[in-house]
């Protein structure tokens, strides 16, 4: 199974997390997440965003695919951002970490994320 395979099943359930972990998974392989939500960005500057996955992932910022280590220059604002992320055996973990104007790297903290009801 790889990421862009994901749309082609029927979540089992759906709701609301505050950043981008797994501990709400149902069983521990052959499952996947789609995050969607928004990033508020406090400061202008550049910003490096990194995910580290077992098995794959694809995280997209205002709809633009981006890499681990991908560096971007953004403003003071809020953006969209989302996941896709899939899970088939062996150890889990999913990390979305950034860095950047004063921000060591760490997770991305549930206090910058938000989404829309």
């Amino acid at each position: 199974m790889f990421v862009d395979e994901l749309k082609n099943f029927k979540p089992i359930s759906e709701g609301i997390i505050s950043n981008f972990n797994i501990d709400e998974r149902k069983r521990d392989s052959y499952f996947g997440y789609e995050y969607d939500g928004y990033i508020r960005i406090s400061k202008e500057g550049k910003y490096t965003f990194y995910k580290k996955t077992n098995d794959g992932s694809i995280l997209y910022i205002d709809s633009k695919e981006f890499s681990s280590g991908h560096t971007i220059a953004l403003k003071k604002g809020i953006y969209k951002i989302s996941e896709k992320y899939f899970q088939m055996g062996g150890g889990y973990w999913n990390k979305v970490s950034w860095e950047g104007q004063g921000i060591p790297n760490q997770e991305i903290p549930a206090n910058v994320l938000f989404h829309e009801e």
